[in-house]
């Protein structure tokens, strides 16, 4: 009786109505209940929130509105990402804002030098135009480049000064640095060895990190993008037994 029912009641309703009843999004397929699978080589810090669909037709063709948010479930910041969406059939047209991006075939490739900080997410809202009603969206591959690169002190100049001090040897620095490499940077990196019996005490307006005699420290989300000589700072403490210890022993990395 409940099967008899159930039929009835399908029968007796639209599939446009019943789909928007029960949010349908499209055929359950691998790990993804939406119907797309992620690409095995995607980045696990990155994952697809709330994804929704809306689709119409107009005069021949036919238009879907893709929204979700791209969210970072990872413990660092993401200067740039790149979604490549592969469909069913072949793409027509896409409206899109906010981020470039380019077609290729039944490809939509959206790249990105937005920085997503932990926890944070990106909304991602476009429109396809394709030729048939049963777009479908098959495969996700999430990217993100993190790889950096070692660079010459003088193209990312490091300006340690002494703002403050007291008590036996204890520093505070404004820091200054400076993009001079001729190019856009969207991170930085200042690997500092410390001499003996020197200590990191707090900083602000970076990342802090130490490892033995190393004090590592990586841009902010809000920080991390230089125009070419373009400057941003930082304050840190360190408590020392030199004095008017000034630091000039460090690595610098970006990308």
């Amino acid at each position: 009786m409940q099967i008899f029912l159930i039929t009835l009641l399908v029968i007796g309703t639209s599939y446009s109505l019943l789909s928007e009843k029960v949010n349908i999004k499209g055929i359950v397929s691998g790990a993804s209940s939406d119907g797309y699978i992620i690409d095995s080589g995607s980045n696990p810090s990155l994952t697809i929130d709330n994804l929704n669909i809306n689709s119409w037709q107009e005069s021949n063709t036919y238009k879907f509105q893709y929204s979700f948010y791209l969210k970072n479930i990872g413990s660092d910041a993401f200067d740039n990402f790149t979604l490549t969406l592969s469909f069913n059939t072949e793409i027509i047209k896409v409206d899109y804002w906010n981020y470039t991006y380019e077609v290729d075939n039944k490809n939509i490739i959206i790249n990105s030098s937005k920085i997503v900080s932990p926890d944070q997410s990106v909304e991602i809202n476009f429109i396809v135009t394709v030729s048939t009603n049963n777009l479908k969206l098959n495969k996700i591959k999430l990217e993100s480049n993190t790889s950096s690169t070692e660079i010459d002190n003088d193209l990312f100049l490091v300006n340690f000064t002494i703002s403050n001090g007291w008590g036996n040897y204890t520093y505070q620095y404004n820091v200054t640095v400076q993009n001079k490499t001729g190019v856009q940077l969207t991170y930085w990196q200042i690997s500092l060895e410390l001499p003996e019996n020197t200590n990191y005490l707090s900083g602000w307006n970076a990342i802090f990190s130490t490892n033995n005699n190393i004090l590592l420290i990586k841009n902010e989300s809000y920080n991390g993008r230089l125009e070419n000589n373009q400057s941003t700072s930082f304050g840190l403490q360190l408590q020392t037994n030199i004095q008017n210890y000034i630091p000039n022993k460090y690595t610098v990395m970006v990308r």
